[in-house]
């Protein structure tokens, strides 16, 4: 009875796991994440002497150019920046503006729609603030040269009648699961959901010096089934993963698991990105250059260095300091596959001992 009991339970925590870490596609809105107002921001970061009575008529929000803001609380480019919108950019053009502020230090969610904004925009820059006006970014400090081109696109933006939004041309284009997102240069119905499931290729072998690090089945699906994905235009795949090897290989794998197809895939920022025109089975390989031993998985680099170096004039607006926004590890299928194997682990001892223990008393 114990046993039927260890194995329900078991069951019922795989289920919990896996509903937990699907992720359904649907279309991108502001709404759904925590965000702040300028007066908000200005007021935790100590920004005074502003002026928010053109920017805060209502009757002009239909015609406003939308900034989006991701920051971290106590970083100084991101404060360089405030004090910058509001010297100059709320003089200027406080009727024409609307500023959404995304705060990404004590907010993952926050974060990783940055990184998701980023991937569909095929960046990879780590520095804050980000920064987002229709289809252009900055990152990091906002120097005189980058304040000229804010400035510029803010102007073209409010002059167009039809405003580029990044949130709404993302919707369609953009899916996620199980760490792995996928970027389409053509939209597909924002209903369908992304699947990546891990498969079982350890046999698999590529050119010398390559190990295999795990594969995966990516498919699209709308409810049940499955659309099938072939020919189309380019489909950019990220994966989220540490940083062990010094060069990555992706293979394509096909359904009798021989590889038919090796790509080459770029490393950036615990993110593994290749381009494909079809979804399948695709095989992770890597190779290290040299014999130095490979970094703590979860390590990959830039997590939220606060070392700050000023060197820029009085109005705090030419700094030069450098900060990174915590970095996400969203390798959440390495995670399901340690916690599976540890539960399957004790549900076996547990079984066995159980054996052990009715043989003995027999």
């Amino acid at each position: 009875m114990k046993r039927k009991t260890v194995i329900s339970v078991f069951t019922c925590l795989i289920a919990f796991f896996i509903c937990s870490f699907y992720v359904s596609a649907k279309e991108y809105d502001v709404t759904m994440y925590a965000t702040e107002t300028l007066e908000e921001v200005f007021i935790k970061e100590g920004v005074t002497n502003y002026d928010l009575s053109e920017y805060n008529k209502t009757d002009l929000d239909d015609k406003r150019v939308t900034i989006y803001l991701f920051r971290l609380n106590g970083c100084q480019n991101c404060k360089n920046f405030l004090n910058y919108t509001a010297q100059t950019l709320l003089q200027t053009y406080g009727d024409k503006i609307k500023i959404v502020s995304f705060e990404m230090r004590d907010d993952q969610r926050n974060n990783n729609l940055r990184l998701d904004i980023q991937k569909f925009r095929g960046e990879s820059d780590n520095t804050a603030p980000y920064i987002v006006i229709g289809n252009k970014s900055w990152n990091g400090p906002i120097d005189s040269a980058k304040q000229k081109q804010i400035e510029k696109s803010i102007e073209e933006a409010y002059n167009t009648q039809n405003k580029y939004d990044i949130f709404k041309d993302m919707s369609g284009k953009l899916f996620s699961h199980n760490g792995v997102t996928l970027v389409s240069e053509q939209s597909f119905s924002p209903n369908y959901t992304l699947q990546a499931v891990m498969t079982s290729r350890q046999d698999l072998n590529l050119e010398e010096g390559y190990q295999f690090i795990y594969s995966l089945d990516i498919t699209m699906r709308d409810g049940n089934q499955i659309v099938p994905i072939q020919n189309s235009a380019p489909l950019h795949i990220h994966v989220s993963m540490p940083n062990v090897f010094d060069a990555y290989k992706v293979a394509y794998v096909d359904a009798g698991g021989n590889i038919v197809e090796v790509l080459d895939a770029t490393y950036a920022n615990n993110d593994l990105s290749f381009t494909t025109t079809h979804l399948s089975e695709y095989a992770i390989f890597g190779k290290k250059k040299d014999t130095t031993p490979p970094t703590t998985p979860g390590d990959g680099g830039n997590v939220d260095n606060d070392s700050n170096t000023d060197v820029g004039n009085d109005n705090n607006t030419d700094q030069t300091v450098t900060e990174n926004v915590p970095q996400t590890l969203d390798n959440i299928q390495s995670y399901v596959f340690l916690l599976l194997f540890g539960l399957c682990t004790f549900v076996i001892s547990f079984i066995l001992y159980s054996r052990k223990n009715s043989k003995s008393s027999m």
